[in-house]
């Protein structure tokens, strides 16, 4: 593998260092918490795709990148069912969904994984691979296969799902914890749902 240093590194550092401090705070201090090993769960995954796109940025050669980029991918593929498994505890509704059967959720991201470290074997998720170096720093240039789209369009639907969840519980909650809603969804707008509907590998 072949590094080379580039200062936009340096803005995935630090949020990987920021997921990585509040994890362990929430573990420390909170993990009892409802929630909390969700949102814990949310956090890992964001740090993942911090310091693998910041290593893909520094990866000097077609290789080296691609690495950093199929890494990326845990977090492409489990950070939506992460996020939705935290908006069904904080709206409330993993009293009637438990918890244990989103995982079945995770089923499909799995074999998105399994099919993202075989790729050159089929072309499925990514093919024609080359690096583009014509701008600030060189990016991989390739093409979606069509299981790509697929994948693409589950996580955009855990995602709305999540959203759907939090907006109905900033309507219909009238608990104390209603003036917190709106504020997370605003959170999870800064950071989840982008984190985990964005492809940027």
């Amino acid at each position: 593998m072949h590094y080379q240093y580039h200062p936009y590194i340096w803005t995935g550092v630090a949020s990987a260092a920021l997921s990585v401090t509040l994890g362990i705070f929430i573990v420390l201090g909170r993990r009892n918490v409802k929630g909390a090993k969700s949102f814990v769960a949310c956090l890992v995954f964001a740090a993942v795709w911090s310091v693998g796109n910041a290593l893909e940025i520094a990866g000097a050669n077609l290789e080296t990148k691609l690495l950093w980029a199929n890494i990326q991918y845990f977090a492409y593929c489990y950070l939506p069912v992460a996020m939705l498994a935290l908006c069904l505890e904080f709206s409330d509704f993993d009293r009637r969904v438990n918890l244990k059967k989103v995982l079945w959720l995770a089923v499909f991201p799995t074999i998105i994984m399994v099919l993202v470290w075989t790729d050159r074997l089929h072309g499925l998720i990514r093919y024609d691979f080359r690096i583009d170096g014509s701008g600030i720093f060189p990016v991989i240039v390739k093409k979606f296969g069509p299981v790509f789209y697929v994948h693409a369009l589950y996580s955009y639907l855990l995602c709305l799902f999540g959203w759907i969840l939090l907006f109905r519980a900033v309507v219909f909650k009238t608990t104390i914890y209603r003036k917190q809603t709106a504020p997370c969804s605003l959170e999870s707008a800064s950071s989840s749902c982008p984190t985990s509907c964005t492809y940027l590998a």
